[in-house]
This record gives C-alpha cells, structure tokens and sequence, in this order.
C-alpha cells in the first residue's frame, strides 16, 4: 500500500487520497496519536524491497498538513483513476537499515518515545522528546556520512547514536507492538519467530526492561500440523493477554504464570486469523477477528457472532466512534474493501447494522 485513503461513512461526503509513501516503498502501519503538547499527529512506518536492498523508515506528520495536503475527488469509485499524489511534509523521520513493520507512540509523564519493530526482529526505542526539534536521520544506520566541516573525513553512525536502545529478543521479523492499556509503561512484541515478549519502561539508564515472553513450544497447535506465526495480540487485562496466530487459533496467557505455562486455547478455526479488535462494553470484553475466509467472528464466552462482509481475506480491524451516537467496527479486506459496521449485535446469528463498502 502506498497511499492512504480518508472518507467519511456517509457516501455523499467527497473522498481524499494523499501519498503518505514513494512508488518503491510499502507502507505497514499508520496510527494516529495526540504528544504532550495536544496535537493530533499521525505515526506511520514503511518498508522498501528492490535489487536485494532492504531498508525502512517511521515518520510523523501532522493533522493539520494532512488536511491541507489531500486531492478531492467528486466520486470514491474514481479514487483509482488519480495519478498525481500530493506528498505528505513529514514533520520528523528516521531512515533505518531495515524495513520497518509495526510502530508505537508512548507519552510517559511528558517523556515521548517510538517504539518500532524491524525487519531483522530488534525492537528500537527511539526517544522523541529529545530529537523531535532536531533535524531528521536519512539512512543513519552504518551509513557512512560525510561531516559538514571537512568533505574528507567520513563518519559510520552506529544505532546507539540514534535511539535510546535496541532490544534483540526476536530472531526474526517483529510484526506486532501492543501497548497495554491499563498501563502505559508496559508493551508486547511479537516476531515471526512465534514468540511474544513482555516488556516494561523504567526510569534507569536503559529505558526498557524485559519482564518475561512466550516461547513457540507454549502455544496450542492449531488446525495444521505445526504451530503457527503470531499475526495479533491485545492485552484483555492488565496481565492477560489475548493471541491469535496464522493456524487459526486464538490463545490466552497470563504474564503472572510460570515461564514454561502452555497457553490456553480460547478458539480454534480453519484458517488463518490476521487481526484483532477488542470490542469492551460495560458487561465484557469481546474479541473480534478477522479470518482469511473473509469473516469478522465474534469471540464470546457466550456466543460467536459472524459478519460475512469480505469476498477475500479480512485483513485488519479497528473500532472507534465515527458518529457520536454508536461505536463501529472498520474492516479491511483483500479483495480491496472496506466495510464499516455499527456495532448494534442482535440476536441472531450475525453482526447487524447499516454498512458502506467501498472498493479502492
């Protein structure tokens, strides 16, 4: 994906598409978060593959040059025909060494930091309080640089240079960073490698600490003959947090328990699960997923709700309150769709309310 698409549910209102990335770089995550100074920024992190040259890059940009920056479009249905992209200004970016999958925004007590997750499985914490006035890094990772004073002397940037630290729990790709909502300075990771790491920010020299993880060999197996890669994690409590994994299945772990504790299998499908939502009212927590089937599931101690919304892969999830009146649930296909759904459950045996689906 290399641009992003804002419309509103309501169909009359005018679309607006941005090129938030260049035509060699995919973008893998866009988030938005308010810092310490109340501004409404957005987080977005990117990956370039070309001539066996991997590289990435986190960047933010603001609310404001996001709403001054879009082309408008008369129809949704035309948005594909738009061939000039205006650029998104990026107030502040980091060009690393690898591809950068999956980014998080932290505001400790005024103290700002981006956790990103890349390509070679190590987590860097960047500390944004202190380099977001400064200028930004172009490629700063091993990169030789020439000093500004003497064109002849040459300068090798190391990592340490750059970000506060690096954490190298994962041996392969870090694809999922989850904030736990009940306390801010603590985190999850997870890699391709099927482990989850538990982290925790502190006040020492070293920001972060490592608190415990999940290895492969704790997690149930799942409906094919090998355990699965991790593809999404909440946190359901304050300790407990909630997986689901490319084999179908969804499974539980309380951080309190034993290092070597199996997780507990919560629900087992037959294909794989590419995102959660967690969807909390005032009587539960309900889990929401999306299956490469195509269906949204419900995950409900007391029932399992399905929404047949995709005719490809339901690939991510959110929900947030587009009008003041209902919470709803935003998916994303891969057959290019997107459906929006009020989150109004009845009792039959889907997810019922008033949907716009639009194809890009």
């Amino acid at each position: 994906m290399e641009s992003l698409l804002l419309t509103a549910a309501n169909q009359e209102l005018p679309a607006k598409i941005y090129s938030v990335s260049n035509s060699r770089r995919v973008l893998k995550c866009l988030k938005k978060f308010t810092d310490a100074q109340q501004k409404t920024n957005f987080l977005g992190c990117d990956a370039m593959y070309a001539h066996n040259v991997m590289d990435g890059k986190f960047k933010i940009f603001s609310y404001e040059d996001l709403t001054q920056s879009g082309v408008q479009n008369d129809a949704v249905e035309n948005l594909v025909n738009v061939q000039k992209l205006n650029p998104l200004p990026e107030s502040h970016y980091v060009e690393c060494q690898f591809g950068v999958n999956e980014a998080e925004y932290f505001n400790l007590n005024g103290n700002e930091f981006i956790v990103c997750g890349q390509d070679d499985g190590t987590i860097q914490i960047y500390d944004y309080s202190e380099n977001k006035g400064k200028a930004s890094y172009d490629k700063p990772i091993f990169k030789v640089t020439k000093e500004p004073k003497n064109a002849s002397d040459a300068k090798l940037i190391h990592p340490d240079e750059v970000f506060a630290e690096s954490l190298y729990e994962h041996t392969e790709s870090a694809v999922v960073i989850e904030k736990n909502y009940k306390n801010h300075f603590r985190f999850a990771t997870a890699g391709k490698d099927s482990s989850v790491c538990f982290w925790k920010f502190t006040e020492k020299d070293e920001p972060v600490t490592y608190e415990s993880c999940i290895e492969k060999y704790q997690f149930n197996q799942g409906s094919t003959t090998k355990i699965g890669s991790v593809t999404a994690l909440k946190w359901l409590e304050e300790n407990v947090v909630v997986v689901s994994l490319n084999d179908g299945t969804l499974q539980t772990w309380d951080v309190r328990e034993k290092p070597d504790t199996k997780c507990s299998l919560l629900y087992r499908g037959d294909c794989a699960i590419w995102d959660l939502a967690l969807w909390i009212t005032q009587s539960a927590t309900n889990i929401l997923i999306a299956e490469d089937s195509g269906k949204v599931n419900l995950i409900d101690p007391r029932q399992t709700l399905q929404c047949e919304g995709h005719q490809q892969s339901a690939l991510k999830l959110s929900i947030d309150h587009i009008s003041k009146t209902s919470q709803n649930l935003l998916s994303v296909g891969y057959s290019s769709s997107i459906q929006v759904l009020d989150l109004n459950i009845g009792s039959q045996d889907k997810i019922k309310g008033d949907y716009s689906l639009w194809y890009l």
